[in-house]
């Protein structure tokens, strides 16, 4: 999958590391949500200055803006056909994991 959305790192290849969970740090997630954030606020931007969001009831709206917030509820997610730039992100963090891991041995 990330493949064809044009990541590709060492880890998607060793299917030990795929199989376990990984935990990310403070730092790691808070990375993962900046990235997300940014994005995010960008997307709302765009969709409350539609004609279609001023025209909306209140209900409308905020389903809107739920449908927004649900691109970035999940940390694998896509746009299209690309991965999200934070699914990008959580990527990167795993790369440096595996990376740091692979040193340790």
């Amino acid at each position: 999958m990330a493949r064809r959305a044009g990541v590709d790192f060492a880890w998607m290849d060793d299917e030990e590391f795929m199989k376990e969970s990984v935990r990310l740090n403070t730092e790691q997630i808070n990375r993962m949500m900046a990235v997300a954030g940014k994005n995010r606020y960008a997307d709302l931007e765009k969709l409350i200055n539609t004609r279609i969001y001023n025209a909306a009831t209140d209900e409308e709206k905020i389903d809107m803006m739920d449908e927004i917030n649900r691109d970035y509820s999940r940390a694998w997610s896509y746009e299209g056909t690309n991965l999200a730039p934070h699914t990008v992100e959580l990527c990167k963090i795993l790369n440096e994991i595996y990376e740091a891991r692979k040193k340790e041995d």
